[in-house]
């Protein structure tokens, strides 16, 4: 079963960032973050990191 994707969302427009969620019944969250044109996939863990670390970017985001 594909994960549903979800429409693209403002996350943090200081950072130039958008995320949308992919839901999976079989599998955990994903969240698909966006900026500049590039695009990374985070797990929960990653994206709660995201939220809370206001200097952290993951890596290809950076």
């Amino acid at each position: 079963m594909a994960a549903a994707k979800h429409d693209w969302h403002t996350f943090d427009a200081e950072r130039g960032l958008t995320v949308r969620q992919a839901t999976n019944r079989l599998r955990a969250n994903r969240w698909e973050v966006r900026r500049a044109g590039r695009t990374v996939e985070l797990d929960d863990v990653a994206f709660d990191r995201l939220r809370s670390d206001p200097v952290w970017l993951p890596q290809g985001l950076a």
